[in-house]
């Protein structure tokens, strides 16, 4: 009998439902700012690629807490534009 797979669940920094880690992204603050990247090093934040999910976070401060360091942000248009252009599937 073959074992049944585990796939890996996040919850999204957001909504806050527990979701599989493939329908999420992952931000993680670096020198430069967030980086969406499911496999830098750091701490990270995870979210729906929506940008409802992102502004629920950006209203609750959620990221800070995930990073557990203050984020200021100029604007939230633009981290929206990253997360979604991030989540779309590659040529």
């Amino acid at each position: 009998m073959p074992r049944p797979t585990h796939a890996p669940t996040r919850t999204c920094v957001g909504c806050r439902a527990v979701c599989p880690a493939s329908e999420l992204v992952r931000l993680v603050r670096s020198g430069e700012g967030l980086v969406v990247s499911a496999r830098s090093a750091g701490r990270g934040a995870w979210l729906h690629p929506r940008a409802e999910c992102v502004r629920a976070a950006w209203k609750a401060r959620a990221f800070s807490r995930a990073f557990r360091q203050t984020v200021n942000f100029t604007a939230a248009d633009d981290l929206i534009a990253a997360v979604t252009a991030a989540a779309q599937p590659r040529p």
